[in-house]
């Protein structure tokens, strides 16, 4: 019986384990489109300023500062702190 309860520990940590890597790689994953969004908004303010359509570049910036706080929000758990450490 002891082996038995053993081996599911140790089974349940390993488990625990692969779920925190994988929740890990997936937060890295998140950070990076996110950064990759926030950098084609920022191309479009620009573009914007063309026409004169100043509103539409206060929301292009507001969507960009919005997304940043999402992006803190994951990257600390790339960076390997747990969702209740915030």
């Amino acid at each position: 019986m002891k082996k038995k309860h053993k081996a599911r520990k140790r089974e349940r940590r390993q488990l625990r384990k692969l779920e925190e890597r994988s929740d890990q790689r997936t937060a890295e994953f998140v950070v990076g489109r996110i950064e990759q969004i926030q950098s084609d908004l920022g191309d479009l303010i620009p573009d914007l300023q063309t026409f004169n359509h100043y509103a539409e570049i206060s929301w292009v910036s507001y969507c960009i500062r919005l997304l940043n706080d999402v992006r803190k929000k994951y990257q600390k758990r790339s960076d390997g702190q747990s969702w209740e450490e915030e």
